[in-house]
């Protein structure tokens, strides 16, 4: 089971989610990523540093999807209004989240204020590598914090899609 990082800007999107579904634009390196992630690995969604530098959440992962490959139909992916997916300032967006990431038991988790300044422009990141970004200083153990968490805290899970 590896872990993961994913930035969620300032996290409106990420609460207001109808589904257990996350989504972002696609970017070599993020899909990159991605790809590497397996069925059970461990998602921690993180606001971005202008926004508090905290995790709000953590999750299991358990598939990713491209927008792009329903062509026709989205059977199953999300249409940014399916999710309740804004711009910034709360309005309709047209914004591609192509690549979507599926997740289940979803641990809501911003009041504990783990927060992680991590200097790097990435969105998607492997926490063991993440550690030695720039001038990142990783004081927070993500694999004890995950086993606190699933002992003490319960899941607030949204609709499965």
């Amino acid at each position: 089971m590896k872990h993961y990082i994913i930035r969620v800007g300032n996290g409106n999107n990420f609460y207001n989610s109808v589904y257990n579904v996350w989504g972002y634009i696609d970017h070599s390196h993020n899909l990159k990523i991605t790809k590497k992630m397996e069925k059970g690995d461990v998602l921690w969604f993180l606001k971005s540093k202008e926004f508090g530098g905290n995790f709000v959440g953590m999750a299991t992962f358990e598939r990713y999807i491209d927008r792009r490959d329903e062509t026709l139909i989205n059977v199953n992916t999300l249409l940014n209004n399916e999710n309740n997916w804004t711009d910034d300032d709360g309005n309709e967006t047209d914004r591609r989240w192509d690549i979507q990431i599926h997740y289940r038991n979803l641990y809501q988790i911003e009041e504990l204020n783990i927060v992680q300044v991590i200097v790097a422009s990435l969105t998607v990141m492997e926490y063991e590598a993440s550690k030695t970004y720039g001038t990142t200083n990783f004081t927070v153990d993500l694999e004890q914090e995950y086993r606190l968490i699933t002992r003490y805290r319960q899941q607030q899970n949204k609709q499965i899609l």
